[in-house]
């Protein structure tokens, strides 16, 4: 698979959301941001680079499944934050 363009492709990275009592919550569907690892970028998608672990506006990014593996594609205008454990 590869992106082209301004088109990034993710992966949902899983959190686990825990109380202070150790019991696990869902996710909020108010929640806005969604976490993710870049599977692909397209060439005009500057600054990303696959492994990337990015912050996206959940509610513009398309639900795709390809090979049975589900993933999430965007325009690089919907990713907000690059994490940068540098």
């Amino acid at each position: 698979m590869k992106a082209i363009l301004n088109k990034v492709v993710v992966e949902l990275i899983q959190e686990e959301n825990v109380n202070e009592f150790g019991v696990a919550l869902g996710k909020s569907e108010s929640e806005k941001f969604s976490k993710g690892k870049v599977i692909t970028a397209g060439e005009d998608a500057k600054g990303l680079k696959e492994g990337d672990v990015v912050w996206y506006d959940r509610h513009r990014a398309s639900d795709i499944t390809i090979k049975g593996k589900r993933y999430f594609a965007m325009d690089i205008f919907n990713i907000f934050v690059v994490e940068d454990f540098g």
